[in-house]
């Protein structure tokens, strides 16, 4: 995957997700529709965040999320 690749798959999961979550801090959470993209938004980092593939099977992860 291409940094543009990239770059794209991470604003369709943020303006397309599968779901939300507000975390503390002023971060979100979005799920992409893929259910295996997990970005999360940290407006007060530098990089703005991070963005990794979990296994599908890892619910608990989610909701252990704040």
């Amino acid at each position: 995957m291409s940094v543009s690749d990239l770059q794209d798959h991470v604003r369709d999961v943020m303006e397309n997700p599968l779901r939300t979550k507000e975390l503390n801090n002023s971060r979100k959470a979005y799920l992409g529709r893929d259910n295996e993209t997990v970005v999360l938004h940290d407006p007060m980092s530098d990089d703005g965040g991070t963005v990794f593939r979990r296994t599908r099977d890892l619910d608990s992860y989610w909701e252990g999320l704040r």
